[in-house]
């Protein structure tokens, strides 16, 4: 008894340990704020207020971490309180600053590079930031503009996270940051100092040009948020996209859906859905749904809006949740639906490519599916492709009419 009673203390003890523990958020450009489950609180890279990106509010840090001395990578004002700072240059880039600390259980320490090809004689020193805690490895590569050394390189091998500039200009050009990754082979790749819509005046490229060069590496499409540990993280190497919380969500727009509706006066109708799916095709979230289906009317009658009860799996979500995309059946009228670009929980999604989707139940089988494709993060779009499927026989085609989808800029 006595075994198995300390048996499942070591169990329950592993299962802790392998638990999601690294906390890593995308503050936009190269800055990063890492929580460890150690303790430590700490930002990479913090920029100045202009280089435009939303400094955070209320951010707890307990240190700032800076591979080298620029604007857009050392602002020691980021946290809006004195707390300590290390850089891994000094003298404006001239010369380098190879901390090596432990803080609260985690190893942090700085390797040398350079800003250019020339050994630092136009941009100056870099430095790249090591951080060994959790159980992970992590290495922020800065603005690093010349492959490193073979003894640096050493060091990198085999990291967990590796983040890497690849806007290029001022850093390694593509090729070799392709080169670069192969070499390293870390589990995850996440891009940063890249074009956006904050720095599109900036010489650099944007990520679609980095992402069109790794086409043999899977790509996955992250929130601003993870919360990671070493038994979570892929094999082999995988990109991952996060989307920055740095631009506000007021610069990417609202889409806008609308659509006339008739109601009808036969049974086994009236019933129609509105929801948002990413490119792979699951489901980011229902807008509206009306209530007979939502609250399980898809049971007593398997009509009823097959396509949304597929992807949404209505069984299985809490009644809030329902609650908060079902109504009753509208009065006839023009119906206005929009997207703020979040999912079901509340989280901005990355910009990409989504579908918008209107399925309506006109009469028994008869249906009707609406789509569009259309690309958000990108501005505004004044209108929105859509086409246009019927299933079953075509009764009570004028329930559902003049649907138009558009994204505007947010109120």
């Amino acid at each position: 008894m006595r075994k198995a009673l300390l048996f499942g203390i070591a169990l329950l003890a592993l299962l802790v340990a392998q638990g999601e523990a690294l906390e890593i958020r995308y503050l936009g450009h190269s800055a990063f704020f890492l929580a460890f489950e150690s303790g430590l609180r700490c930002v990479l890279d913090p920029f100045t207020p202009q280089v435009g990106y939303r400094i955070p509010e209320k951010l707890e840090a307990q240190v700032l971490i800076s591979s080298h001395e620029h604007f857009d990578h050392f602002f020691e004002g980021f946290v809006g309180k004195r707390v300590p700072v290390l850089v891994g240059t000094r003298n404006k880039g001239a010369d380098w600053n190879l901390f090596d600390e432990t803080i609260q259980g985690v190893h942090v320490f700085a390797l040398p590079s350079y800003h250019d090809e020339e050994q630092g004689a136009l941009r100056g020193k870099n430095a790249i930031i090591v951080l060994e805690g959790d159980g992970l490895r992590l290495a922020h590569l800065g603005d690093i503009g010349a492959p490193p050394e073979e003894s640096v390189r050493k060091k990198l091998r085999g990291v967990d996270i590796l983040f890497v500039p690849v806007g290029g200009n001022y850093t390694l050009p593509l090729d070799w940051v392709t080169e670069l990754i192969r070499d390293l082979a870390p589990r995850v790749v996440i891009p940063m100092h890249y074009r956006t819509e904050v720095t599109r005046d900036w010489p650099i490229a944007p990520l679609a040009d980095f992402l069109s060069r790794v086409q043999g590496w899977r790509v996955e499409k992250k929130g601003s948020v993870l919360h990671i540990s070493g038994d979570t993280l892929p094999e082999p190497t995988t990109i991952w996209i996060l989307e920055e919380e740095g631009p506000a969500m007021e610069q990417r727009g609202v889409l806008e859906i609308t659509l006339d509706f008739e109601r009808q006066r036969t049974i086994a109708s009236n019933q129609y859905a509105v929801w948002i799916e990413d490119e792979e095709g699951n489901l980011v979230k229902t807008l509206y749904v009306t209530r007979f289906t939502g609250r399980g009317g898809y049971r007593q009658r398997p009509d009823c809006l097959p396509t949304w009860v597929k992807k949404a799996n209505p069984a299985s979500l809490p009644p809030q949740t329902v609650d908060a995309t079902t109504s009753a059946t509208p009065q006839s009228g023009r119906q206005v639906y929009t997207w703020d670009g979040k999912d079901e929980s509340g989280n901005p999604v990355p910009p990409g490519t989504y579908r918008f989707f209107v399925e309506a139940t006109l009469f028994w089988s008869s249906r009707v599916l609406f789509s569009g494709t259309f690309t958000y993060g990108e501005g505004s779009v004044e209108d929105i492709p859509v086409t246009v499927e019927y299933f079953g026989e075509r009764h009570n085609e004028g329930m559902i009419t003049n649907v138009r989808a558009r994204i505007v800029p947010s109120p």
